[in-house]
């Protein structure tokens, strides 16, 4: 007998999600990461006819506590070259947030799972806007520009990216952290049901995720981080917006506007200057606060 917050959840999920059998049964492993995503999604998976190897199938505060998602996504990649699955996948204990891996063990990048998201979804998407982060890869735009989608740019916070998600023309929204909405079924981060749309939409493509990934191009980002003292911050950040109204590389490259199709080493290149300018900005602050005080 099915429990009622199964039911609960399912009526709503149908919405979104096509829970019929699919005629290519899906063979996947599922770490539910010890949360509460265990109680529905062998439910719901085995309502679409997915035959799932659960791992940490069962709720613990323990568990979740020391809950590391590059260990669980290694035990889940070696058991998917193992059982000969087709698609394995992460859940974190809050059930927000996906991690997926394809037939070979490959764990991918979240920002390679969200490339292969957009355009299995992309020709299928109730709306014609996705909301993404503007630090997103300019690749995600070419991908839905391509099906005639466009995309809804959005501060960096959850929050910014759930009100974009609410909006009645966006019809699929993402983080750079593998948080993934469906607003048809809820505007907020929902990795349980970001599982169930992918193994819909590959199925019912006949694609492999493998090859989903493959045929996106390789996005170069690059990443710094500079240690900013907290009272420091506010003179940094005013300090940035002049030299971008006064520098036209920077407004070029820090902004929403792109690098465009060139290559890694002109990315770090770039980013090697921004990590410049900012240890001289907090370098500047620094010293103007101590006249300050």
């Amino acid at each position: 007998m099915v429990s009622t917050p199964c039911l609960e959840m399912t009526r709503p999920a149908g919405a979104t999600v096509d829970l019929s059998p699919r005629r290519r049964q899906a063979e996947g492993v599922v770490d539910y990461g010890y949360g509460s995503t265990s109680f529905v999604m062998p439910t719901l998976l085995a309502q679409m006819g997915a035959d799932v190897l659960g791992v940490n199938p069962y709720a613990t505060t323990t568990g979740a506590m020391a809950y590391d998602a590059d260990v669980h996504a290694a035990n889940v990649a070696a058991l998917v070259v193992a059982s000969g699955a087709h698609l394995g996948a992460v859940i974190d204990p809050d059930g927000e947030h996906l991690t997926l891996i394809d037939e070979t063990g490959r764990v991918f990048s979240h920002t390679q799972a969200l490339l292969a998201l957009l355009r299995l979804v992309v020709d299928r998407l109730v709306g014609d806007q996705v909301a993404l982060p503007v630090s997103c890869t300019a690749h995600a735009e070419a991908i839905v520009a391509a099906a005639g989608v466009s995309v809804l740019w959005t501060k960096l916070s959850t929050p910014a990216l759930m009100d974009a998600a609410s909006e009645k023309r966006v019809g699929f929204a993402a983080s750079l952290d593998g948080g993934y909405i469906l607003p048809g079924f809820l505007p907020a981060f929902d990795a349980a049901a970001t599982l169930m749309k992918t193994v819909e939409l590959l199925a019912v493509s006949g694609e492999r995720l493998s090859a989903v990934v493959d045929a996106n191009p390789t996005p170069h980002l690059a990443r710094e981080a500079v240690v900013t003292p907290w009272d420091q911050k506010g003179a940094v950040m005013r300090g940035l917006v002049e030299l971008i109204r006064e520098d036209s590389w920077l407004a070029d490259d820090l902004c929403r506007r792109r690098i465009g199709e060139r290559n890694l080493d002109h990315v770090d290149v770039v980013v090697r200057r921004i990590r410049v300018l900012f240890r001289l900005l907090v370098g500047a602050a620094g010293k103007f606060l101590g006249r300050a005080r």
